[in-house]
């Protein structure tokens, strides 16, 4: 059980531990209208995975 832990939550902590989160959030917050193409391109691929697969 420990292992399957560490298997899941070691990506993240690595992801967390290199600031790549608080680049990505400085990223979006200073160019607004990137937030709404990553939203509906996230969207898109939300509704053809639910719908047409």
């Amino acid at each position: 059980m420990k292992k399957l832990l560490e298997f899941i939550f070691e990506p993240i902590k690595a992801f967390a531990s290199r600031n790549i989160s608080e680049k990505i959030s400085n990223f979006f917050n200073r160019r607004s209208f990137y937030v709404y193409v990553a939203t509906t391109i996230v969207t898109l691929v939300i509704i053809y995975f639910k719908y047409y697969r």
